[in-house]
């Protein structure tokens, strides 16, 4: 095969190796951001879980606080109505401590229970919010999640074909090219670079200066002594 054809051939193969693997980037970035956006929502719906806990929580300990509330009332009323007809000085003195003591209990109970109050309102304020989080990142994760999945799947079909392109370029190439060319595909790097201001594109090792300057017109076949990858220039318009 003539060296110039052999040359525009590996430039061709330099280009969709470029193009496969940006591809194989996008599918990876986006796996790992569907992931992470995944992971993102759960978060948000513990979040969400834990807030409505904790609001079914403090509800509870308030209805506790307000049956604690009426049986006390409910005492209160009973002596009171008790030292109505008490004519003993002594029994009258005993119900009204325990009278006194019931208001007491009665003042502190109803503290406690504005203080939960307080609690369950804030709770349910947290609550209101976490929900609202939780949908607003559900709505917004899932329109970038079906995005990410629609231009996965153009980026895997492109792969496949980009795949099916570069195997028949290759199949093209001279036995010993092709040989070295699918070595070092096998080991998940390029094996066809562009030169980059006298360098490989590879490794980014400097090539010797006529090699750089032969790769970059085209002139020669030029092979890196560093990585073995094949140097070519870009394509020409």
């Amino acid at each position: 095969m003539d060296e110039k054809v052999l040359i525009n051939l590996l430039v061709e193969v330099a280009g969709l190796e470029e193009d496969l693997a940006a591809a194989e980037h996008t599918l990876s970035h986006h796996a790992t951001r569907g992931r992470d956006l995944r992971e993102l929502q759960a978060e948000y719906e513990e979040d969400a879980a834990l807030a409505e806990a904790g609001d079914q929580s403090a509800n509870v300990r308030l209805r506790g606080k307000e049956n604690e509330i009426r049986a006390n009332e409910t005492a209160l009323a009973l002596k009171r109505d008790q030292i109505i007809g008490v004519s003993d000085r002594r029994q009258h003195q005993a119900l009204q401590r325990e009278i006194s003591g019931l208001q007491q209990k009665l003042e502190t109970l109803e503290d406690e229970a504005m203080a939960l109050l307080a609690a369950v309102e804030a709770a349910e304020g947290g609550r209101e919010d976490a929900e609202a989080d939780r949908v607003k990142q559900e709505t917004k994760g899932e329109s970038e999640i079906g995005r990410l999945e629609g231009e996965a799947a153009e980026a895997a079909t492109a792969r496949d074909k980009l795949a099916l392109d570069l195997a028949r370029l290759v199949g093209m190439l001279p036995e010993a090219v092709k040989r070295h060319v699918q070595r070092l595909q096998k080991n998940g790097g390029p094996a066809v670079v562009r030169v980059q201001s006298g360098a490989c594109g590879g490794c980014f090792g400097q090539l010797p200066t006529q090699q750089g300057i032969d790769a970059d017109k085209g002139r020669t076949l030029v092979r890196c002594a560093g990585c073995a990858c094949y140097v070519v220039h870009r394509p020409w318009r």
